[in-house]
């Protein structure tokens, strides 16, 4: 007897920790939700033109908090062991201002570039990419002198789209249809009209046109279809009434 009701208070035990560590990751997932933080960035597809492989770049981008609650900076990164990046504060309140900086040295003889910093947050857009591209130049003429570039604000009273992932990777085996969630916002005072999601037939997506209104996030549903083995490199493009924004798609099939 003692046997069993040992083992069914060691049963109640598990039961009780199970459930409370349910409750905390719903808790977790609805506080994420829930928050309603949105970073707009001073600009997240900067040019830096000709540059120097000998020459190490500071880049400073400033961004702030347009939202309604305060947003967390839980994680930076670059895709590249030639770029480094780190934030000013990991807490940004709503209206505060904060800088991310990045020191950069381009590659020689990868011509041209293109790099990109992740920013993960706790925010309504969980992570933030940044891109720098340019022109490794072979000659000393041109070249961007200025070792420190700050990215100035752009200040327009139209409507700016801003996209959850400008570059896309996705694994799966032949014949799998991958869903993937994209998502767009509108940080201009502006309502953003996306007119067509143009993925060559490669992927599924929702009818078009689609309006964002200033603040709002819409989630773009894609269905991709993985239809040969290998590795595929190609880019989508979503046309909007502002200008078109092209997406890189990476995919391994196996």
């Amino acid at each position: 007897m003692e046997f069993f009701e040992r083992k069914k208070v060691l049963k109640e035990k598990f039961f009780i920790k199970l459930s409370l560590t349910t409750f905390s990751l719903l808790l977790l997932q609805l506080q994420a939700v829930a928050n309603e933080g949105v970073l707009m960035f001073s600009n997240q597809n900067i040019d830096l033109g000709l540059v120097s492989h000998e020459v190490t770049y500071h880049i400073v981008i400033p961004f702030k908090n347009i939202g309604k609650q305060e947003v967390q900076l839980l994680k930076i990164d670059t895709d590249c062991g030639c770029s480094k990046a780190s934030f000013s504060q990991s807490n940004i309140a709503p209206g505060d201002s904060a800088t991310i900086s990045v020191d950069f040295k381009p590659t020689e003889g990868e011509s041209p570039f293109y790099r990109s910093i992740i920013l993960l947050t706790n925010g309504k857009i969980s992570q933030y990419t940044i891109s720098l591209q340019g022109v490794v130049a072979h000659a000393a003429e041109g070249i961007l002198v200025n070792k420190e570039y700050i990215t100035p604000w752009k200040y327009k009273k139209n409507a700016v789209p801003l996209l959850s992932k400008y570059a896309l990777k996705i694994e799966g085996k032949k014949g799998e249809t991958i869903s993937y969630p994209l998502y767009v916002t509108n940080l201009g005072e502006k309502p953003l009209v996306l007119n067509q999601f143009d993925t060559k037939g490669k992927a599924e997506t929702m009818q078009y046109p689609r309006m964002v209104q200033q603040g709002e996030v819409l989630m773009i549903p894609l269905q991709i279809k993985l239809t040969e083995s290998g590795v595929f490199r190609d880019y989508y493009k979503l046309i909007t009434d502002e200008k078109n924004i092209l997406i890189r798609l990476q995919t391994i099939v196996n």
